[in-house]
């Protein structure tokens, strides 16, 4: 008998207004001293192109870890997920999310 262990990270979805900025904090368990963290936005999973999205310098304070995660203006619906290689480590998915992009009626 087989049983499924899933590490994979839950998706969860993000709805922000076309032009937008918009970022999330995330906190993390521990410090990531000397972990470099990555995100990038595809229209679909297997995607070619990608937009790197911006993610701030992590802050350690009382052993975890803070950063902010997002876009200067949104502009596409897609998938994105974090991705953090602590030193010495392999690299791990943590977040998984789903962007939803609304349409928005004031132009500029």
């Amino acid at each position: 008998m087989t049983t499924d262990i899933d590490l994979t990270p839950a998706e969860r979805r993000v709805i922000v207004t076309h032009g937008d900025a918009w970022s999330l904090k995330v906190t993390f368990p521990r410090t990531l001293a000397g972990a470099t963290i990555a995100a990038q936005l595809r229209a679909r999973h297997d995607s070619p192109d990608a937009i790197n999205l911006n993610i701030s310098t992590p802050v350690d304070a009382g052993g975890t870890s803070s950063f902010f995660i997002g876009q200067d203006a949104a502009s596409v619906d897609g998938y994105f997920d974090v991705q953090i290689t602590e030193a010495g480590a392999l690299p791990r998915t943590y977040l998984a999310f789903r962007l939803s992009v609304k349409a928005d009626v004031t132009r500029p």
